[in-house]
């Protein structure tokens, strides 16, 4: 960023105190439902999971469905009595204990639903020079480690009073809600000596308008319908982050996969945003489904991959092929079109499961890679992420119509990407890359690489 800055000392954390004048745009942005797809109420649920046995978090999280009409009667009338209610919930847990249950639970949770054009907007403030601060009701604790997560410079955010290392279950100083949030940015341009010629402001309810009428340009996100009335006349912009919606059928079709999956793992390794190349053994007809399944419930991120264009013949097979992410390719004509039709996915931010193959294994067995991966690699510049499945040839394998029941292993490796800036490799050079991707996606299989 360039700004002058000194570390000072504020309570248990380093704030950031800026020199005056060094900051000429700051932007002020909302956490729940602005950035991350998530509500206050789904952090206490899975506090009280990294605190308790299955059973008792069994029993808490019935207890709190049944409270979450009344969460949701106090949110629509009063921030503050919702806030007062929530944090009750704290009261004589130990400090310890509540952080080690966010970074356990409640932070896994957050990444996974952190909106991508919400990582796009902030990246494009950052840009710009932007000074960013979250401004958040919610617990510092979890907003603080966000910082680093989400590559903004600070937080403002509520801090609960603390007695001999536990939790009274009180507000230390205002919630950061409302009016106060109004309030708390105010304050925070005036501690850090902030000049700001231009403030913008990010939020996703009625709750937020206070802060947004206090920026010289208010956006709203995903707006309420207060909000939204109150943004025909006085925002600047209204966005619409969301995830991509998952067809209906893929839920069900989760349903009956579930009861074959023994494991999955390293789906950390799947870009939020971006582009990937996914390359897999391709052992069965379930293969694509499964990898495609996982990925888009966790992340709500479609798989699209390559089938044969003898699957579109019919109208209904198109139409269940293209549902769950399938586009031909004519192998007769030596799938140019198809593989062009991948790197153009690729540059536009899709996620293309490609199987080096060429072609499901009759026997089980991995064969020799084709290039085509490689041309894929370096045409679009996205990541290639290996892929190990193990256990789908036993449960469906080719030339067979009914599953057997066996158990499926999924893992994701890390990406790998190789460094060409001139023509495509050739000879000796291509063959040793994909040996390599071979060898990696074979060990991924076995289980020799532990993710």
């Amino acid at each position: 960023m360039g700004h002058a800055v000194k570390k000072e000392k504020v309570g248990d954390s380093p704030s950031l105190r800026l020199t005056e004048n060094s900051v000429s745009k700051i932007a002020f942005m909302d956490l729940d439902g602005t950035i991350v797809d998530s509500h206050s109420v789904n952090y206490l649920n899975l506090i009280h999971k990294g605190l308790n046995s299955k059973f008792n978090h069994l029993l808490y999280t019935s207890m709190l469905r049944l409270k979450g009409v009344y969460f949701h009667l106090l949110s629509y009338f009063s921030s503050t009595a919702f806030d007062t209610y929530y944090y009750r919930h704290f009261k004589g847990i130990k400090v310890s204990e509540i952080d080690q249950a966010i970074e356990d639970k409640v932070l896994p949770f957050i990444k996974n639903k952190v909106f991508p054009q919400a990582i796009e907007e902030i990246e494009r403030l950052k840009s710009e020079n932007y000074y960013i601060v979250l401004v958040s009701a919610s617990l510092k604790n979890i907003v603080r480690p966000l910082v680093k997560e989400l590559n903004v410079n600070d937080y403002i955010a509520t801090e609960l009073e603390v007695k001999d290392g536990v939790y009274t279950g009180r507000v230390k100083g205002n919630f950061i809600n409302y009016v106060n949030k109004q309030k708390a940015i105010e304050v925070y341009c005036k501690e850090h000596k902030i000049s700001a010629n231009h403030i913008v402001a990010y939020g996703n309810s009625k709750w937020d308008i206070p802060m947004l009428q206090a920026a010289n340009e208010a956006f709203v996100v995903n707006p309420d319908k207060k909000l939204t009335k109150w943004s025909e006349i006085k925002a600047s912009d209204k966005k619409s982050w969301r995830f991509a919606k998952m067809p209906l059928l893929y839920y069900f079709m989760y349903i009956l996969v579930l009861p074959y999956l023994r494991e999955w793992k390293g789906l950390q390794h799947i870009p939020k945003n971006k582009g990937a190349i996914l390359i897999a053994n391709h052992t069965s007809y379930l293969d694509h489904y499964v990898i495609g399944l996982i990925v888009s419930l966790y992340y709500r991120r479609r798989v699209r991959f390559l089938a044969k264009k003898q699957h579109f013949e019919t109208p209904f097979q198109k139409w269940i092929h293209e549902l769950l992410g399938a586009f031909p390719i004519d192998r007769d004509n030596g799938g140019k079109d198809g593989l062009k039709n991948v790197v153009e996915r690729l540059k536009n931010n899709e996620i293309v499961l490609i199987y080096p193959e060429g072609t499901r294994s009759v026997d089980g067995l991995m064969k020799e890679f084709k290039p085509g991966v490689l041309h894929t690699h370096f045409k679009s510049g996205c990541d290639i992420i290996p892929v190990g499945i193990n256990g789908a040839f036993q449960v469906l394998p080719s030339g067979k119509l009914f599953p057997r029941f066996a158990r499926i292993s999924l893992k994701f490796g890390a990406p790998i990407s190789f460094l060409y800036n001139e023509s495509l490799p050739r000879g000796n050079e291509r063959k040793e890359m994909l040996l390599g991707l071979h060898k990696t996606v074979k060990d991924l299989a076995t289980g020799v690489y532990e993710v």
